[in-house]
This record gives C-alpha cells, sequence and structure tokens, in this order.
C-alpha cells in the first residue's frame, strides 16, 4: 500500500513555506512604479498567510497579479495560499506559472515537488524536486520533499539519504526526522528509526504525523500497545488524519479486537474507499465478526483492486480469503 501518511503533513508545511523566495526578472515593459505596487500587495498577501488568511491573502495575490502579471512571485505565493486551503489543482498551476515566468525559480519548483507529491504525482514531484535542488543544493526543504517523494516510490535507500542530507541542513526540522523514521522502518533499521522519531516528537510535539511514524514504527516491531496509545493520540489531534485509523486497525487486528479494527478500517475506507489492503483487512476482521456477507464483498473488492494494481501475491491472497468465505 502507498502510504498517505504524508498528505495533511504536507499541507502543514506549505503553510508554513512562505519565506520570500527569489524575485522573478520583470519584464522590461512594466513600469518601476507597478513593480513596486505589485511587491507590496504581495507582502500584504504573505502577511495574511501568516495569519492563517488564505483567502484575504489570494485576493492580495490576485491584484498584485492584475497589476504585474509578470510577478511570479505573486503566482507562487498565490499557489501557496491555495495549497492551504487544500486547493492543490489550484496551486499547481499557479507554481507552474510562475516557473513560466522564471524557469530558473528555485523555490517554485520545490512548492510544486511538494503539491505533486500531495496529488500522489510521484514522477512529476520527483523531476520537481530534482529541478529545485540541482538550483539550490542547499535547500533543505527540497531535499526532505525528495526524500518523501523516494519513500514512496519504495526506494527507501535513496530516501534516508535524501533526508540525511535534509537533516545536515536544517537539524531542527522535525518532519524530515519522522520521514527519516518512516525510511529506516521500512530498511528494518529500528534502532535508527526509533530515535528518528523520538526526535522528531521532541521537536514538533503536536503534529500529528510524528504520533503516526512512532506508532507504525511500535506497530511493525510488535509492541501493539504502544502503537495503539500513539495513533489514538494521532487521531485526538487530527480526527481526519485516517492514515492512523489504518495503523491503529492493524494493531487491533493484530490484538485480535476484530470490531475495533473494522471500526477503524471503516474510517479510513469512507476516505479512501478502493485501498486494496483496508479492504482486505476490513473483511479478515468482518470474518472473524461472523458478517460473511460483508467479508465476501471487501473480499471481492481487494482481490479486483490487487488486480488493477498488479499485485499479484496480494490477489492470491485475497483469492484464498474470497475461497474460504464461500466454501
Amino acid at each position: 500500500m502507498k502510504s498517505l501518511a504524508f498528505v495533511l503533513f504536507a499541507l502543514a508545511a506549505a503553510s508554513i513555506a512562505i519565506a520570500t523566495p527569489v524575485l522573478a526578472s520583470a519584464a522590461p515593459t512594466v513600469p518601476p512604479a507597478k513593480i513596486a505596487a505589485a511587491a507590496a500587495l504581495v507582502d500584504k498577501g504573505r502577511a495574511f498567510i501568516r495569519a492563517h488568511n488564505n483567502a484575504a491573502a489570494i485576493e492580495m495575490f490576485t491584484k498584485a497579479i492584475a497589476v504585474d502579471p509578470s510577478d511570479a512571485e505573486a503566482y507562487a505565493a498565490r499557489g501557496d495560499a491555495k495549497a492551504n486551503l487544500n486547493d492543490n489543482k489550484g496551486a499547481l498551476e499557479d507554481y507552474g506559472q510562475a516557473i513560466a515566468l522564471d524557469p530558473q525559480y528555485e523555490y517554485a519548483y520545490a512548492t510544486r515537488c511538494d503539491t505533486r507529491d500531495v496529488m500522489n504525482d510521484d514522477t512529476g514531484a520527483l523531476e520537481d524536486c530534482n529541478k529545485a535542488i540541482a538550483l539550490d543544493p542547499t535547500d533543505a526543504f527540497a531535499w526532505e520533499r525528495r526524500g518523501r517523494v523516494n519513500y514512496y516510490l519504495n526506494d527507501y535507500k535513496s530516501a534516508e539519504s535524501d533526508l540525511t542530507k535534509a537533516i545536515s541542513l536544517n537539524n531542527a526540522d522535525g518532519e524530515a526526522y519522522a520521514d527519516r523514521c518512516n525510511a529506516r522502518r521500512a530498511l528494518k533499521n529500528f534502532d535508527g528509526a526509533r530515535a528518528d522519531c523520538e526526535q522528531a516528537l521532541a521537536l514538533t510535539p503536536n503534529r500529528p504525523f510524528a504520533l503516526m511514524a512512532r506508532g507504525h514504527l511500535e506497530e511493525a516491531t510488535g509492541d501493539f500497545d504502544a502503537a495503539v496509545k500513539d495513533l489514538s493520540a494521532c487521531l485526538a489531534k487530527d480526527s481526519a488524519d485516517t492514515i492512523c485509523h489504518f495503523y491503529r486497525g492493524m494493531s487491533y487486528t493484530n490484538h485480535g479486537d476484530w470490531a475495533k479494527a473494522k471500526s477503524d478500517y471503516d474510517a479510513y475506507l469512507a476516505q479512501y474507499p478502493n485501498d486494496g489492503d483496508a479492504l482486505f483487512n476490513r473483511a479478515t476482521a468482518e470474518k472473524h465478526l461472523g458478517d460473511i456477507a460483508s467479508a465476501i464483498v471487501d473480499a471481492k473488492a481487494a482481490l479486483k483492486q490487487y488486480q488493477i494494481d498488479g499485485r499479484t501475491s496480494d490477489a492470491a491472497d485475497a483469492q484464498t480469503l474470497l475461497n474460504s468465505l464461500q466454501n
């Protein structure tokens, strides 16, 4: 399963990625007074972002663009505000326009990488992060986002390497430690993963993603009680962070607490109804709860999704589960 754990965390990062980037070169036809007026509007818009008023920020950036349509910074800044409002398509368009105006605009590549990551466009995100790093090898944010993309691409060694670089550039970034915790867990470097998760929580104690990363690690290493505690804390901080439902469901499954496991898979599948692993796991829980009719429906859906995804071994497991339900 491609984890969606990073989705909300990426948007939170976008909300703080508001440092002023290098200004794009203004078109020579724009009078200096208009350039200055547009810049002032951009500054006001960024102040609105810092105040968490993204709608007002978008209005300011749109005014700046009307004054100076060649202002790449105004487009990128409006992309930030749109990303904060979960308008990822709009953000993608604005970052693209900023890059069209200034092909050397490193910040726009880095933030478009982030948005493409959220939209599950791994190939596009990787291309953008590669470009950002080529333009500015000191951008810790670009290294961290590329590490995250490589994790999603199951290239865990590259992910760990990128995240180590990000940490060397900014060792106060809790996101990078949480991401590296995930990569090291996948590489079965559990001691290293545990140290990274602890550091992530020390730096960002109120971020649900850090709790998710540690909870997933605990689930993977068999500490199911601790996993349930951390993943419950994750959901208490952000009930919309549904990946914590998925991993908590796995922990309840390993405890044999089938009713709670099913409840967590219900919550996760309400948002991601085509996730084969969640469908398979819910079918297993339903089987143990005696709800054979529902289990058959979920097992068939899991089988279909595994076949679509080309996961032959998992499809065989789903078929075996379905056979056991129909006999």
